[in-house]
């Protein structure tokens, strides 16, 4: 069974494991290889022994304006996830909420996108495939901001090709990363 399930996951073309390892390259993971990002991948996708467990760490840094609280976050699921940070500023009875995101797949980000959710627009949603003939991982998500005291959360699905069969293993996210004051 573990030789079948391996051959599966190998059958990813090495055209796609390439333009990962470019993609890795691109967002700071220098002198990666194809090579280096399948056997981290299918390293990745072998120690996971709970598919659908998601984990999330939420801390505090220090945004770069006076007037704003930094929250950084990251969410795992399996060998899939994301990770970034939301400012929420207030001020005058105004706020924002600029970020960014960084998705990932077996220990490499792979693009990373800003956002800025405001009074006008609460949510932004974001939909990303990793891999693009067979599909390594996919992340679904809308950021949104709701609520009299303004809570940031993530929603949407999570996927990524499991390594014992091979297959694409989805979980729903539907989580609150932290709520902020009504004024800094």
């Amino acid at each position: 069974m573990q030789n079948q399930v391996k051959s599966a996951l190998e059958m990813i073309p090495d055209s796609d494991w390439e333009r990962l390892a470019e993609l890795a390259r691109k967002h700071g993971h220098d002198n990666v290889d194809a090579t280096t990002v399948r056997k981290q991948y299918i390293e990745y996708a072998q120690s996971i022994t709970d598919p659908g467990k998601i984990e999330i760490m939420v801390k505090d840094e220090s945004a770069e304006a006076a007037d704003c609280i930094r929250k950084s976050f990251q969410l795992r699921v399996g060998a899939a996830g994301l990770s970034g940070h939301v400012d929420y500023c207030a001020s005058g009875g105004s706020w924002s909420a600029p970020g960014r995101v960084f998705f990932s797949a077996g220990g490499f980000d792979f693009q990373i996108r800003a956002f800025e959710l405001t009074p006008e627009a609460p949510k932004q949603y974001f939909r990303v495939a990793v891999g693009d003939d067979f599909g390594i991982a996919e992340i679904d998500v809308c950021f949104v901001l709701t609520g009299g005291k303004p809570c940031f959360g993530i929603r949407g699905e999570v996927c990524y090709r499991w390594y014992w069969t091979g297959e694409m293993y989805c979980a729903g996210v539907d989580h609150t990363i932290s709520c902020f004051p009504q004024s800094v």
